[in-house]
């Protein structure tokens, strides 16, 4: 393992993000300020990132280590989590914000974002982290191989 290895899962994170401002801009509401700031949108990079992370730990240490073990359970607190809690507060942003719109004096002071995912935009994300790893993986060792 080397310092690309543990570099993966960041830049999985952030080509899913990039990803995610394309779906924005098809859905006509691209904005430059959730590359960083959104916490909802197809896909998950939230679970992209875990799911980049148990790829690598499964290709380096196999699915019957430790580090797997503990690399699942984080990926299933999180991926839990992005479509639990944080889907629920995202809901009652949604619903916030139709009051906020009720309130000519709150209208330009607050504007919630829509948090949290969706089972299909998890689903996108896991299956976006692992193939972006895999390709990224089989780049290092092919880099590895010719050096």
């Amino acid at each position: 393992m080397n310092l690309f290895t543990l570099i993966i899962p960041l830049i999985v994170a952030l080509v899913t993000q990039i990803i995610k401002l394309g779906f924005d801009g098809i859905k006509g509401n691209l904005s430059w300020r959730h590359i960083l700031n959104d916490y909802g949108g197809m896909p998950s990079s939230h679970t992209a990132l875990v799911c980049s992370l148990l790829t690598i730990v499964a290709f380096y240490n196999g699915l019957a280590s430790t580090n797997f073990l503990i690399a699942f359970i984080l990926a299933l607190i999180v991926i839990r989590d992005a479509m639990g809690l944080r889907r629920y507060i995202g809901q009652s942003h949604e619903l916030l914000n139709l009051l906020v719109k009720k309130i000519p004096l709150l209208r330009k002071r607050f504007q919630f974002m829509p948090i949290g995912h969706t089972p299909l935009q998890v689903l996108v994300g896991a299956i976006t982290g692992f193939g972006l790893t895999i390709m990224l993986l089989a780049l290092q060792q092919y880099y590895l191989a010719i050096i």
